[in-house]
């Protein structure tokens, strides 16, 4: 079961797990049942409880998780539970029960909050709840625990198959969409890499069949002292050297030829 904001119950249960498993000193377990399945008219599953790994100061701790605001509102069975565990929690997602509704309820109930933005495995205690001493947890109870502790071929996250298989497609879809975005973007980077390359092949035609002429003109300029170094680099003082080897008097208009020359060399070195 889905609430309106996408959160599941798998992805509750995964948390809880979670928390659980990094605090060393319980173990939590899934679809816990209260009895033989058949032929027990008081059978409940719980829909999470944790053991507290202490001999000596045992502590279960119930789960009740809800997703669906109708079905928090119409739920009796909970109470139930409550002889089966010394804490007991109802878990949502953020604000769909308020403290007060579970304070109204029973004062000795906590209450839990799911959210992908809280830092503590996605919960947050907002009422926490009364320990109550009911002793030492059913046999009856423990055995259903080690029963489905053998049962491998059950998923511990999940009610049903059909949860199971629904979860599945879902993440399908969800990867469908994910391959769809990025070769969108794969696209987007390819066109603007044919732009890019348009621009260069463009500046290259430019410069196409001049390659004699600004050949002779690297190796004037080389000549003259105005390019120094293997790699043809101008000088700091370029326009100084090159005003003494072709005279201060040179006609403003050459001078312009010459500096569109050596500017072009420069360019098609970058583009080269």
């Amino acid at each position: 079961m889905t609430n309106k904001n996408g959160v599941r119950a798998t992805d509750i249960k995964k948390a809880l797990s979670q928390y659980h498993s990094d605090s060393y000193k319980s173990t939590i377990f899934f679809e816990v049942k209260t009895g033989p399945t058949y032929f027990n008219s008081d059978l409940l599953i719980m829909d999470g409880l944790a053991i507290k790994k202490s001999w000596k100061n045992p502590k279960l701790t119930g789960y009740e998780i809800k997703v669906s605001r109708s079905d928090f509102l119409r739920d009796e069975k909970w109470r139930g539970y409550l002889d089966y565990c010394h804490k007991f929690y109802f878990v949502c997602p953020k604000g769909l029960i308020s403290r007060d509704e579970i304070e109204a309820l029973d004062e000795n109930v906590g209450l839990i909050y799911y959210h992908e933005d809280y830092n503590n495995c996605r919960l947050h205690t907002m009422k926490a709840p009364v320990y109550r001493n009911i002793g030492f947890p059913p046999k009856e109870l423990l055995y259903y625990i080690l029963l489905s502790k053998v049962d491998r071929d059950k998923d511990p996250f999940y009610d049903s198959q059909a949860d199971y298989f629904r979860e599945l497609v879902d993440k399908k879809e969800n990867n469908q969409s994910l391959g769809y975005a990025v070769r969108g973007k794969i696209g987007d980077v390819i066109v603007e890499q044919e732009k890019e390359n348009n621009k260069l092949q463009k500046k290259l035609e430019r410069y196409e069949g001049k390659e004699e002429i600004l050949s002779q003109v690297i190796s004037y300029l080389t000549q003259k002292g105005v390019l120094t170094g293997w790699d043809n680099i101008l000088r700091e003082d370029w326009k100084e050297k090159l005003d003494d080897v072709l005279g201060s008097n040179l006609a403003s208009h050459e001078k312009y030829k010459i500096k569109n020359a050596i500017d072009s060399v420069e360019k098609l070195k970058k583009i080269l």
